[in-house]
């Protein structure tokens, strides 16, 4: 892994495990959303995927997740452009593409750190699995946005 790669090198030239260390495994991608069009920033609910393991605020089926679900957000550095506006403000990868610098508890900065659950940027302790929630009910989880 090449030494500071998120300041200094394009998404697009990033090593797949490059663009994997960017996340910052907080888990939002995952929460069930509303959105007009691909444009519009989305409404987010706290209701988060089955597959998200909410404790670790990662993908149980990461490997499979295109298949097991067909409307999982799928990043990559080949459509961050058309997907930027889904993904929270927060997020690593739309800072990185919007050119802003990490947030200073990002793993990254602080290396054996899980600061993203400590100063609460994750999804952790508040998000609630759909296989608890009917489809009916999620418009009472919608939540203001990140």
């Amino acid at each position: 892994m090449r030494k500071n790669f998120w300041k200094n090198i394009p998404l697009n030239d990033l090593s797949s495990e490059e663009w994997e260390l960017l996340c910052d495994g907080c888990g939002k991608c995952c929460l069930n959303k509303f959105s007009k069009t691909k444009k519009c920033a989305p409404i987010y609910t706290s209701v988060a995927c089955k597959f998200l393991d909410i404790n670790k605020c990662s993908c149980k089926v990461y490997s499979e997740r295109e298949k097991k679900r067909k409307d999982c957000l799928i990043l990559s550095p080949k459509n961050i452009n058309k997907i930027v506006n889904l993904l929270p403000t927060s997020c690593s990868y739309r800072l990185i593409y919007e050119k802003k610098p990490l947030p200073s508890w990002h793993h990254l900065n602080l290396p054996k750190n899980k600061n993203v659950h400590n100063t609460k940027n994750s999804v952790k302790n508040f998000a609630i699995s759909e296989e608890y929630v009917d489809s009916s009910d999620i418009v009472n989880f919608i939540f203001e946005k990140f």
